[in-house]
């Protein structure tokens, strides 16, 4: 039973690193990055900035895919969805900002 749960727990944070990265890195979506960026609007500047920030992004994800898919802080804490998905941001960009600086050393 705990190895399944480390295992969804891995695949969680594989799906968030990848998600992330391909918001904030990949050419797919250059064209949303630097549209929202170079806005008049303030709010889409700061969307623009958010999504060209990958430790920023990885919050959102990760609070997004705690909320409506699996919260690894659930199984330890009982207590409102949206306080756990709380929780699921901060511990999932963690780990993802973590693979973030060991892929930018290990790639120079």
């Amino acid at each position: 039973m705990q190895d399944a749960f480390y295992e969804q727990v891995f695949l969680w944070i594989m799906i968030i690193y990848g998600i992330t990265q391909i918001v904030t890195e990949a050419q797919i979506f250059a064209w949303l990055r630097n549209g929202l960026a170079g806005s008049k609007l303030g709010l889409m500047r700061w969307l623009g900035n958010l999504v060209s920030c990958f430790l920023c992004t990885s919050v959102w994800v990760s609070f997004l895919l705690g909320l409506f898919v699996f919260s690894p802080t659930a199984v330890f804490w009982s207590i409102s969805p949206v306080q756990n998905a709380m929780l699921d941001s901060m511990f999932g960009s963690a780990f993802v900002w973590f693979l973030f600086m060991l892929e930018s050393k290990l790639s120079r």
